[in-house]
């Protein structure tokens, strides 16, 4: 028989003390918003009553979204730097994704933005590499090439 449980009633910090002590559910903190957690109660349950081959990886996403929820508490943490990143042509909403151990972080473009010190060092050295690529480029170019483009 399945238990039914009131949500209503609870607190998110009743939910979650709920997921860490029915569950062992590590994670919970990194979830602000009730239905959230609700829903990670329901989707335990589910894998809970379960049991075949499917619990294994429906555990296996659980673990997967709780360290992917792990990596962006650790993100928010880190000392900030702002950036801007150009929209090259794009319209203005438009963002740059950044992927760390599967945690996406969308990075707005055309304004400054702070994101943490680990998601700067990646864009540094996208930047970085692009220039020293352009560079290398305008280093294999002919004489007659560079004085067409007036670079002589």
């Amino acid at each position: 028989m399945t238990e039914t449980i009131n949500f209503d009633t609870m607190t998110k910090e009743q939910i979650k003390e709920l997921l860490t002590t029915k569950f062992n559910f590590v994670g919970a903190e990194a979830f602000d918003k009730k239905d959230q957690l609700i829903a990670v109660y329901n989707a335990l349950l589910k894998t809970k009553m379960v049991d075949n081959d499917t619990s294994t990886s429906v555990r296996s996403k659980m673990k997967m979204e709780g360290k992917i929820e792990f990596i962006k508490n650790k993100l928010n943490k880190e000392k900030s730097f702002s950036i801007m990143i150009p929209l090259n042509g794009e319209e203005m909403g438009a963002y740059q994704e950044f992927i760390i151990n599967g945690a996406r972080w969308n990075v707005l473009k055309g304004v400054f933005v702070d994101v943490p010190e680990t998601i700067y060092i990646m864009y540094k050295k996208n930047v970085e590499g692009t220039f020293k690529a352009g560079q290398d480029q305008l280093a294999n170019r002919d004489e007659e090439h560079a004085k067409f483009c007036g670079m002589n």
